[in-house]
């Protein structure tokens, strides 16, 4: 019985960690003399949005500064517990609204309808969310950011609803997926030659990169993001792993309960096997349905990112329309800038904000 007792002990004690390290909460902004900033904001909310409880959090010093909506990537991927500290300087100046999309952590919850989960819902949210904002915190316009998989919904809302943002701000933004796997299978295949790594050439031969089939198959495969991160282009420059780059942190991060940890990764799995978002995503290019926005436009490329091709980037901004339009690349950073160089990056979307009117 006491061996018993002592394994279910041993087994239990990661989990009860794990609890402890799960309060759910956020702490408010506070002063030296410990009480809360009266004008700031530091909130874990669920907002009525076309029909679903959608979760968000919301950030800054001062409600009467910009407001700022943050689109994650994905899909599925809501990015609070990363940014949370490389954004901390932004929230002095702006407030932050880190929307979980539909069927994505926050708003995921078991029974929900796949088929309601589509690209031109989660654009018609996006527009939604930013009503809320305008709405909430008295102002005619948002900035919006909007980071991977966040860039092919953000800059479909940006153009379909310019009144709503005073700015868009894509973070290496999506332009035609399909081109871009090709890109980047060619990369991986000619990097790994270089390196003589045998392994990973054998892996990337198994994929007719000649025909759509392959290049889907090899989207969808575990094959591209190792290599990716094997190689330094996938989500930042210096992750070699998703396990310890992305999942412990989203385990570790107190803002979220045990129970919402669990439901990040299950919404994920969701949306990848039951939706058609990454379907959507492969399938439309951008360079034909969007080719004007009536909104200064900023597109952001890490040197290395070979997750959203820095090149097929910069091409799309220069096809594109916009009255103010600047390509900033990031020259130590692979697909998150933001998180690489978050310095420069909060300089910036300083300097930005400065030419605009909210």
């Amino acid at each position: 019985m006491t061996a018993v007792i002592i394994i279910s002990a041993l087994l239990l004690s990661p989990l009860f960690i794990l609890w402890l390290l799960s309060p759910g909460r956020l702490k408010p902004y506070k002063d030296s003399s410990g009480r809360t900033l009266p004008n700031s904001i530091s909130e874990k909310i669920w907002v009525p949005i076309n029909g679903v409880n959608q979760g968000m959090i919301i950030q800054g010093k001062d409600i009467n500064n910009p407001v700022i909506l943050f689109l994650h990537g994905g899909p599925g991927v809501p990015m609070y517990y990363l940014c949370e500290k490389p954004f901390a300087k932004l929230q002095e100046d702006f407030t932050l609204c880190y929307w979980e999309q539909r069927g994505a952590g926050l708003s995921w919850k078991p029974g929900m309808d796949p088929d309601t989960i589509t690209a031109n819902q989660l654009i018609a949210d996006t527009i939604s969310v930013a009503d809320y904002l305008c709405t909430r915190f008295k102002k005619e316009k948002v900035m919006l950011m909007a980071c991977s998989w966040g860039s092919f919904i953000g800059i479909q809302a940006a153009y379909q609803a310019p009144e709503y943002f005073s700015s868009y701000i894509g973070i290496g933004q999506i332009a035609d997926e399909k081109e871009n796997e090709r890109l980047a299978w060619q990369y991986l295949y000619e990097e790994c030659t270089k390196q003589g790594n045998r392994n990973l050439i054998q892996k990337l031969d198994g994929f007719d990169i000649n025909s759509e089939a392959g290049i889907w198959a090899f989207y969808n495969s575990p094959v591209r993001e190792s290599a990716q991160h094997a190689l330094g282009v996938g989500s930042t420059h210096a992750m070699r792993s998703v396990i310890t780059g992305i999942f412990l942190p989203s385990l570790l991060h107190k803002a979220y309960t045990l129970k919402e940890k669990i439901n990040y990764w299950r919404a994920k799995v969701f949306l990848a096997k039951h939706t058609a978002l990454n379907k959507e995503l492969f399938e439309k290019s951008l360079l034909q349905s969007v080719t004007e926005l009536k909104i200064p436009t900023y597109f952001l490329s890490g040197t290395y990112d070979y997750t959203v091709n820095k090149n097929l980037s910069k091409a799309y901004l220069e096809l594109l329309q916009a009255p103010v339009k600047r390509y900033i690349e990031f020259m130590h950073s692979a697909h998150s800038p933001m998180l690489e160089e978050p310095e420069r990056f909060v300089k910036l979307i300083r300097e930005i904000s400065q030419t605009l009117v909210f």
